[in-house]
């Protein structure tokens, strides 16, 4: 399955109230970019196929070696405007030839990759927000899990198991064998109860964690995809910004959330 027809139904089962990248925009975006390049000169890129399932990288061909990118655009896209006869052979590396033969680029050009990327940076800070709140109600969550817990005498804190340790007359020396022996001090009717009614609000907790988990998953992986979109639809030496420089998604997986993670398991 295509990834936007992926993103739609994610959506839809999901509901409104869930702030999503803005796949389908951006890859209109991206189209017109490519109608734009194509208009401009290099007469690459507007005819080539869009596919969700993954592109080669342009910046990765410029990697790999000087000839692969002056193929791409030094001879194929630029080569236009050598003189008959002329030398097609690279004198310098791929990205300054490319660089020192490409046209300026046109007002409307960069006007739709800014657009590009203020609507891809508006879609990420209304995801992080929309994380940021449900990762403070699992916290919530997790604080009312572990307070019923130490009531029902199945969690302990550091400062119970220090006071009960000290009026012991034997040395605690594992803690987890401590906590062991102090479960098994309780009448089984009341510890089994006690459990029930946890599993119940751990399994609450579990299913929000993993829609959360799933929603941050959705949303970078529709970033990765339209900026590899963009990557692949415009040339490197057309573009305003680098998109391996672009980092603001991963503030998703944020903190709060890598802490939360821990405390769930």
């Amino acid at each position: 399955m295509r990834f936007g027809k992926r993103l739609a139904e994610v959506t839809r089962s999901r509901g409104t109230s869930e702030p999503y990248v803005s796949y389908k925009e951006l890859k209109h975006t991206v189209s017109e970019l490519s109608r734009l390049v194509g208009g401009s000169g290099s007469g690459c890129g507007a005819a080539e196929e869009d596919d969700d399932e993954g592109a080669s990288s342009l910046d990765e061909a410029a990697a790999a070696g000087g000839g692969a990118m002056v193929g791409a655009f030094g001879v194929a896209c630029w080569g236009a405007a050598l003189p008959a006869g002329g030398d097609a052979r690279p004198r310098a590396s791929a990205p300054a030839a490319a660089a020192a033969q490409a046209p300026p680029r046109a007002p409307r050009l960069e006007a739709h990759q800014r657009e590009f990327f203020r609507r891809v940076d508006a879609d990420v800070a209304q995801a992080k927000a929309f994380v940021q709140g449900a990762v403070s109600a699992l916290e919530v969550q997790v604080g009312d899990w572990q307070a019923s817990a130490i009531v029902a005498g199945i969690l302990f804190t550091p400062d119970q198991l220090e006071e009960i340790s000290a009026h012991l007359p034997f040395q605690v020396d594992d803690q987890q064998v401590f906590i062991d022996w102090l479960l098994s001090l309780q009448p089984a009717d009341q510890t089994s109860a006690a459990k029930s009614g946890l599993l119940e609000k751990y399994s609450a907790f579990a299913s929000s964690l993993n829609a959360l988990l799933q929603y941050i998953e959705v949303n970078l992986t529709a970033i990765r995809k339209i900026l590899k979109k963009f990557e692949k639809k415009v040339p490197v030496e057309m573009r305003i910004q680098n998109v391996r420089d672009y980092k603001a998604h991963h503030d998703l997986y944020m903190p709060a959330m890598q802490d939360l993670l821990v405390t769930a398991v």
